[in-house]
């Protein structure tokens, strides 16, 4: 396997595009510490998508040798994201030898970048307070995000430093933070959380709302109910989802968001919408929408929630039905009503 392996890796950059994809994830899988060279070697190669295979196989070799080449890839923003889950990767086998090398790239006066930062908070947790905060006052908006994903990585300072990057000027970094928000403790996050429901930012409110959901945060309901009645399908998509896991989703909303105009929100509607009687009545004419994908979550909630009457309207609709990808989808919620 090993000397295939080799093979496979020296002739790669010659194979059609198919066999080099397949080629190419087997090595990520059956990455080793004996590939390390020749995967180095791919990642000098000169090809942008073998330096990403390679950077992503260095991570699972194991090998200590992949770490400075890792380090480097920092400095390529198309390998920069590869380069910090890899190394991350490797600090569960190198965790000194790791550490070491991010801490020069931290270092006071050394500038900073983005995935460097969010490297060495996964690997030093709690320590990395003080390089946190350093990039959230740097002038790179995408520095000081990618110090508010990492937020929750620090114990007892995370909230200090999610609300720090709530009152951020620039929309990335404030999406960063609530991303971060919705993996503390409850207890914490409903410090933060209705101000984040209340941004200017149509897609952090979205990301609030979901945050809301993953939390279980009943205290934000009222305000979910509002974001639900929001322009944006985004955010209407985010709301209703978290009312719904929330237990928290009335009928009367459900039925009022069946004028809206937007295919994603009518599919989510339907979703979770799917078990309640109430909306049958409206859903019977989007059996003929426009969008296929409509029709079909229209008639699995006639086949879930509606009588014979909607059945036969399915069954009718389906058999009329001319796009084959519909048609087929429409058949089998109509099996799976019969095995019912």
């Amino acid at each position: 396997m090993r000397g295939c392996c080799w093979g496979a890796t020296a002739a790669l950059a010659d194979l059609p595009g198919l066999a080099r994809a397949v080629v190419a994830e087997a090595l990520v899988r059956l990455a080793e510490p004996s590939l390390t060279p020749a995967l180095v070697n791919l990642l000098r190669a000169g090809d942008g998508e073998l330096a990403e295979l390679a950077t992503r196989a260095l991570g699972r070799t194991r090998a200590r040798a992949a770490i400075d080449p890792l380090l480097a890839c920092f400095d390529d923003d198309a390998l920069a994201a590869h380069a910090w889950r890899a190394l991350v990767a490797l600090n569960e086998s190198w965790p000194a030898e790791v550490r070491e090398a991010l801490s020069a790239r931290v270092a006071p006066g050394v500038p900073l970048r983005p995935h460097v930062v969010r490297a060495w908070a996964e690997v030093v947790k709690d320590e990395a307070l003080p390089v946190l905060q350093r990039a959230l006052h740097e002038e790179s908006n995408a520095l000081r995000a990618a110090a508010a994903d990492s937020a929750f990585l620090v114990p007892g300072q995370a909230l200090s430093l999610v609300r720090s990057a709530m009152l951020d000027e620039s929309p990335v970094v404030r999406r960063a933070a609530v991303r971060a928000l919705a993996r503390l403790p409850l207890g914490e996050a409903i410090d933060v959380l209705p101000r984040a429901l209340a941004d200017a930012d149509t897609t952090v409110l979205a990301l609030a709302a979901r945050a809301a959901g993953e939390l279980v945060c009943a205290d934000v309901s009222p305000r979910l109910l509002e974001l639900a009645r929001h322009l944006d399908p985004g955010v209407i998509i985010a709301a209703l989802q978290a009312l719904s896991v929330l237990g928290a989703l009335p009928d009367e909303l459900l039925v009022a968001t069946a004028t809206h105009r937007d295919p994603e929100v009518l599919k989510q509607l339907f979703s979770l919408g799917a078990d309640r009687p109430a909306l049958v009545e409206q859903t019977g004419p989007f059996l003929t929408h426009p969008r296929w994908d409509v029709r079909v979550a229209a008639g699995r909630l006639l086949a879930v929630s509606g009588g014979e009457a909607e059945r036969a309207m399915l069954r009718d609709a389906t058999s009329r039905e001319l796009d084959p990808v519909a048609r087929e989808a429409l058949e089998r919620v109509l099996r799976d009503v019969r095995r019912a």
